[in-house]
């Protein structure tokens, strides 16, 4: 754990979390999406990031693409449902189609800007999609941050079940 100062003065807190081969770094503190550029991990060689969120946080876009685009990277907003109607087959299909008819690469990097659900829709697009594409969350709700966004579950849901198909 390191603990600092944004340069706009925020206290963040930058956890790492190894998992097998490899490890992801967790950046907690207030206003981290506002400074987003900062803390965005380096994404080259893609081109654009794919966002997928719900309209409940459509206001808070406009920084994620400010950060994006000070990164050489275009964004690709796209638009779901709320709550866990974002976590059906039929959405998860629709988010696919939109990758493969905008051209998305392997290199992209698909985002999370939501809740859990928006994270499990959007994390599980992102496993599946060429068969693994970059991935990155940006929690906007305390179940996301403590839940969906750590640990690398993702799901979508059936008629029989909740979170019935999914991926880590």
């Amino acid at each position: 754990r390191r603990r600092r100062r944004d340069r706009g003065g925020a206290p963040l807190e930058r956890v790492t979390v190894p998992i097998p081969g490899r490890s992801y770094d967790v950046v907690i503190g207030d206003g981290v999406l506002a400074a987003a550029s900062r803390h965005l991990p380096p994404l080259a060689p893609a081109t654009r990031a794919f966002v997928l969120f719900d309209q409940a946080v459509a206001d808070r876009l406009p920084l994620l693409e400010a950060a994006a685009e000070a990164r050489g990277l275009r964004t690709c907003p796209l638009v779901v449902p709320s709550g866990e109607a974002a976590k059906t087959m039929d959405v998860y299909a629709t988010m696919l189609h939109q990758l493969a008819t905008q051209e998305a690469h392997r290199d992209d990097v698909v985002v999370a800007l939501g809740g859990g659900s928006v994270g499990d829709l959007a994390g599980f697009v992102a496993s599946t999609y060429m068969r693994r594409t970059r991935f990155l969350q940006a929690p906007t709700t305390l179940i996301a941050q403590v839940d969906a966004a750590i640990g690398g579950k993702t799901a979508v849901n059936l008629p029989e079940g909740k979170n019935l198909v999914g991926a880590f």
